[in-house]
């Protein structure tokens, strides 16, 4: 009887370290939110893939980065950045801005209705940085932008429980 209580406190100690998303939903999350990030503009490109983790108690964050508006860097054909390629760069990134903003916001609730096994009360977080060069005037422009809601929240949002969406926080540094 000993064994058999010790042999279960040990598999539930084993099953609470466990995070409740396998690394393959958690890969799929990840890219699925990289082909959203590509689709705020044809010229948008990800720079580097999106990682996704578990953390205990708060739940699941994912991490990526994005060039809203990719210029030509310092080479030697091209060895300097003007000010109108500054400004032009600059313009069409607060043009691109908001539609980043729509794109994550939609996939936090469709990862709320993928991510089916993270418990209900858990966040779901993306954080996605802005890349910018040197000599950027990124006034007005964050450098990166968080968005995060409890999972049961972003269900009832997704189908139609809940249609203020103010309970997802948005951040922007």
């Amino acid at each position: 009887m000993k064994a058999c209580a010790i042999l279960l406190l040990c598999a539930a100690a084993l099953a609470a370290d466990k995070p409740p998303i396998s690394a393959a939903s958690m890969t799929l999350a990840a890219q699925r939110l990289d082909n959203k990030l590509g689709t705020v503009d044809e010229a948008v490109q990800p720079v580097g893939v999106t990682q996704g983790t578990y953390i205990g108690g708060f739940g699941v964050v994912f991490v990526g980065s994005v060039s809203l508006a990719p210029m030509a860097g310092i080479t030697p054909f091209h060895q300097s950045i003007s000010k109108a390629e500054y400004a032009r760069v600059r313009q069409k990134k607060l043009e691109r801005l908001p539609k980043l903003r729509q794109v994550i916001q939609e996939q936090l609730l469709n990862m709320a209705a993928s991510l089916d096994t993270v418990p209900a009360d858990d966040q779901i977080a993306i954080s996605v940085a802005l890349f910018s060069f040197s000599g950027e005037d990124n006034t007005g422009i964050p450098s990166q932008i968080v968005m995060h809601a409890p999972r049961k929240v972003l269900v009832d949002m997704q189908t139609g429980r809940v249609t203020d969406r103010s309970a997802i926080r948005a951040e922007e540094f």
